[in-house]
């Protein structure tokens, strides 16, 4: 695999990932009246 496509499915990768993460933060934040308990869950959710 050259490196230029390699660093193209990176990228998307990031983007990708990015974008499920701000969708899962809003609806977790959503969902949870407790800003702090949104956060810890995300933090564990990832780990």
């Amino acid at each position: 695999m050259p490196l230029r496509e390699h660093k193209t499915l990176y990228n998307s990768t990031i983007i990708v990932s990015k974008y499920f993460f701000k969708l899962f933060n809003t609806s977790l934040f959503a969902s949870s009246k407790n800003f702090k308990l949104g956060a810890d869950s995300a933090i564990l959710y990832f780990i």
